[in-house]
């Protein structure tokens, strides 16, 4: 997904009748793996809602470091994607990011691609830090993988 692209909800589920890629997501897929510069995020939807329901909302994911391990983090209120602010810092050893990756700002246009770090170490107040992030989405096959052999969902290999 380009760093460029304004990635809302009708940008998930399509328009004017054309299906968009959260509807290439299989209902069997054990969780989806965000890659955005040196950062992974797996995010799988909370029990009871689809990938597209997580994809177009901001509070119906669980978040994992691995893709084994699943917290249900505190949701920051609008955005798509990601936690409150700081949570990934007070409740994973090592991460010290405000946010986990967002996929998207589901609100005014300046929200394009995803937020909120590709480098590692990077300080919020940095100019670099924010929207704007390119960024790889992969599903995997119901049997857990990350051994790096996920489907991609969107981008090129």
């Amino acid at each position: 997904v380009s760093g460029y692209e304004h990635i809302d909800k009708e940008f998930w589920l399509g328009s004017s009748g054309a299906k968009g890629p959260c509807f290439k997501i299989p209902t069997s897929a054990a969780y989806i793996k965000v890659v955005m510069g040196a950062y992974i995020d797996y995010f799988r939807p909370i029990p009871g809602s689809t990938y597209c329901d997580m994809l177009t909302t901001f509070n119906k994911h669980q978040w994992s470091p691995d893709g084994r391990s699943w917290k249900t983090l505190d949701h920051f209120w609008t955005h798509q994607g990601g936690s409150a602010a700081w949570w990934p810092r007070d409740n994973v050893e090592g991460d010290n990011r405000k946010y986990p990756s967002f996929w998207g700002g589901g609100g005014p246009p300046e929200y394009q691609g995803g937020c909120c770090t590709g480098e590692v170490g990077l300080d919020p107040s940095s100019s670099d830090w924010g929207w704007g992030k390119s960024y790889k989405m992969y599903y995997s096959p119901a049997v857990a993988d990350v051994d790096g052999s996920c489907q991609e969902m969107c981008g090129t290999a």
